[in-house]
Order: C-alpha cells, then structure tokens, then sequence
C-alpha cells in the first residue's frame, strides 16, 4: 500500500483514474474512500473492453489503473492493447502484477509505466508485507523516488534481505507453482460438483488466450463455484487439511479463501452481485507441496462436502 500510496501522488486535484472493475481492497479503499477528500476521483471501466476505457477518457484523466490477473476471478487483461490507448491520450498506465511476478509477466515490456509488485511471490513465503515499483521512465522514478524518502515508506533491511534471498528462488517456485495449479486446474474443471473453473491457462478460460500472449505460465493461482452454494463451500474449506484458510497468497504453502466473507467482506451486496463475489465462489493460492498431495486433499473435501447424512434409526 506504501508503494500503491506513492502513485497516487502523480496525481493533482480535479483529475481523474480509470480504474478497473476487479482490484486489490486496499487499492479500492484508499481511491474511493481517501483520494475523494484531496479532489482526486474514479472512473470504474470494463478493462476487458479497452473500447470502453477509450469511451470512458475525459480531460480530467491522469491515469489508467489495471490489475491482471485479478483475484479473485483470475481476469487477464489486453495489456499492449490498453497500453496504446494511454499512450494516444497522454496517460500514465499503471499494472498491478502482484499475482503473476515479474517471472511470468513483464508488463513494461507491454506498454505500462509503471508496474506494482506485491512481495507476495518475490519474497515466496508468507512472512513479509511490503510492494516494490517498477519503471523505464526516468522522469516517474525519480519522482517516486522522491515521494519514498520524504513520505517515509521504506521497508526495514531485514525485510528487504528476506526479499532478496526469496527472489533468487522465484523462477524456480513460480514454475511449480504453475505446473500445480494447471493440474488442480484441469482436475476441478473435469469435477462434476464444479460448476467453473478460473485458471489463467485452462483451455477454457475466457481469458485464455490473452493469458498466453502475455503470460510465461499461468501462475499460482485460481478460483471455482461449486455446486450447493455457500453451505457446501464452506463444508469443502472446513474438510481440507493440507490447505490453510487464510486471506493471502504466493506463498510455498498452499492457502484456500472464500472471498465473499473474507476478502471481499465489506463491499456493499449490489456490488459483489455485479463483481460475480458470490457464495458458491472458492479461491486457491497453490503451493508447490506435493501435487498428488494437493489433489488427494481436494477430492477428499470435495468428498466430505457432498456427503449425504443418514439418519441412524432410533432402536
């Protein structure tokens, strides 16, 4: 949030960001609760139509604001494609690449001016909180830059030291954690208590096509609906034994969320409705434990979750 908070201070009074539909809470409080009070608004766009965005563009507009793949829905967005349409109208486009790392996404390398890294996977262990940017632009670095050192938002050295000795094994986690999730990926969509399966790199997807034309692979995480709605999710999360409930993700162990009453709690109904944050919704961050493991687990929970209870008669 330090550095997402840096960004924001690109921007002056009266102008504007076109934000994407799907972002991280803490990104969607800080530009709708606090940004509002410095005179700094939103424009809330369908990123999966850039046409939309274009349409959508005023002459208050700064910046464009894209995370991709989202969580929870997994949604990949045309990068080069949003990227030329910033560049037709001046504005500075921002990438949140938290769920995919830099390994298996570059958006800079697509157009973005600035790329958000969460130390999520570049750290790889679940034991730090801390975010990184990335630009080619000189005149953006020193600017934010600038805003790091007079507004405070350095990380302690021992963080830092864990993130650097994490990154070195980063290809290496990034490839397990990938080749895991395809096959739980895959293994899920075949289920017939699943109703949907979203993985970056599922044949599938909706998004699958993007994905791989701007993806190395399709990354550690996915999300399904189950059948039953939110009674069975939550007998399913209860069941599993080898993945942790808990609300973050890229790290070794394997983690499970239900976003609707966890991370996407407080939104208001209407806007969890139109989000698709239902209760039958799942999501995984997969670890690179053991992949006959992680599906014994998961057909073990799916198990316990359909389970029938017969009443015993009364002798």
């Amino acid at each position: 949030m330090a550095a997402i908070s840096a960004i924001t201070s690109l921007l002056k009074k009266d102008e504007n960001i076109l934000l994407c539909n799907e972002v991280y809470g803490g990104t969607y409080k800080l530009f709708k609760t606090l940004l509002p009070r410095y005179g700094i608004s939103t424009i809330d766009v369908d990123a999966t139509r850039p046409k939309e965005i274009a349409e959508s563009i005023t002459g208050a507009s700064r910046m464009i604001w894209l995370e991709t793949p989202t969580n929870p829905l997994m949604t990949v967005l045309d990068i080069t494609a949003i990227a030329k349409i910033s560049r037709a109208h001046g504005l500075i486009l921002v990438v949140d690449n938290t769920l995919a790392s830099p390994y298996l996404q570059r958006p800079v390398a697509s157009g973005a001016d600035i790329v958000v890294e969460g130390t999520k996977y570049l750290a790889g262990h679940g034991d730090i909180i801390g975010g990184a940017l990335a630009t080619s632009d000189e005149a953006l670095y020193r600017h934010l830059k600038f805003v790091q050192n007079k507004a405070g938002a350095v990380p302690s050295p021992f963080d830092c030291y864990l993130t650097l000795r994490g990154a070195r094994t980063l290809h290496l986690r990034m490839e397990r954690h990938s080749q895991n999730a395809t096959e739980i990926a895959e293994m899920l969509e075949r289920d017939s208590r699943v109703n949907e399966v979203n993985y970056p790199f599922l044949s599938t997807f909706a998004y699958s096509s993007t994905a791989r034309s701007q993806m190395r692979l399709g990354g550690g995480n996915l999300s399904f609906r189950i059948n039953g709605g939110f009674e069975n999710a939550r007998r399913f999360i209860k069941s599993l034994k080898l993945f942790e409930l808990g609300v973050s993700l890229g790290s070794v162990s394997s983690l499970v969320s239900h976003p609707a009453s966890m991370t996407h709690r407080s939104l208001p109904g209407d806007e969890k409705t139109k989000l698709k944050i239902t209760d039958d919704l799942i999501r995984m961050s997969v670890g690179i434990e053991n992949i006959g493991d992680l599906t014994e687990d998961i057909r073990g929970a799916l198990d316990a979750a359909f389970e029938i209870d017969v009443a015993v008669p009364q002798q």
